[in-house]
């Protein structure tokens, strides 16, 4: 059985991350903006790319888990 926090969490939040990281990349790429929104930008992007590396490491706790339950 899968707990409300691992598996259906990244499920649902995993479409937002598809949509968000391209375009804080984008804007990175064009590097259009002063230079401290940049930074506030590059901080975002960071903290985005984290959660998803935490979010992937729960997904697999999770199917590994459920697996063994098999």
């Amino acid at each position: 059985m899968c707990t409300p926090l691992s598996l259906n969490s990244v499920l649902y939040r995993e479409p937002l991350f598809d949509v968000v990281s391209p375009s804080l990349t984008s804007i990175l790429q064009k590097r259009v903006l002063a230079s401290e929104k940049l930074d506030e930008i590059k901080v975002k992007a960071n903290v985005l790319a984290a959660f998803a590396v935490e979010k992937a490491a729960e997904a697999r706790d999770a199917i590994e888990r459920a697996i063994e339950d098999l």
